[in-house]
């Protein structure tokens, strides 16, 4: 399982690291007011890749916790079903259904870090050209939540950005992004 935790940790660092170059150097080409020559920092990558932004964890510390609560999870089912009786196929059956369970979290955690990270790199990348100020834009539709549909087309100064409050992600799964209000 530690194994895994490092594999998974590192297969993740690696797609964030992409995540943040690719969003950056996508804002940076679509902007009028940037210049023709740029790059990623990556001392500012680094600094968002490690940033404890939800829950007082970086990316790194959450796939642990999650891991070690999966340990923890098999190591009791398979106590509890040992002591119940339970037949190898009941106790497999329980394992199957709580290591999807963790798939899941896996998932939610890569797609919500994925948005942190693209976010991130979007909101550098406007600061980098001068942009001062942005936009929420949400994704409408029956799965938008009430605090997305009603951020949707506000407009906030980069300096107050804070994540979870008026800048994305807001929550676990968030489809919400920005776009940078030309300055006046």
């Amino acid at each position: 399982m530690v194994e895994l935790g490092a594999f998974e940790q590192e297969g993740l660092e690696k797609m964030l690291q992409e995540a943040y170059k690719n969003g950056y150097l996508s804002t940076m080409k679509g902007l009028d007011s940037a210049s023709s020559f740029f790059s990623v920092n990556n001392e500012a990558m680094a600094k968002t890749l490690n940033e404890k932004w939800t829950n007082g964890a970086n990316f790194s510390e959450r796939i642990w916790e999650n891991k070690e609560k999966l340990i923890n999870t098999l190591n009791n089912e398979i106590r509890d079903g040992i002591i119940r009786g339970d037949s190898y196929q009941k106790m497999n059956m329980t394992l199957r259904k709580r290591t999807e369970v963790g798939a899941y979290e896996s998932l939610r955690l890569t797609v919500t870090e994925s948005s942190f990270v693209t976010n991130q790199a979007n909101k550098q990348a406007f600061m980098d050209a001068g942009i001062e100020r942005y936009e929420i834009s949400a994704v409408l539709d029956k799965r938008t939540s009430q605090t997305c549909e009603h951020l949707d087309g506000q407009q906030f100064k980069f300096k107050d950005a804070k994540v979870g409050s008026n800048f994305p992600p807001f929550h676990p799964w968030c489809r919400t992004t920005i776009f940078g209000i030309e300055n006046d």
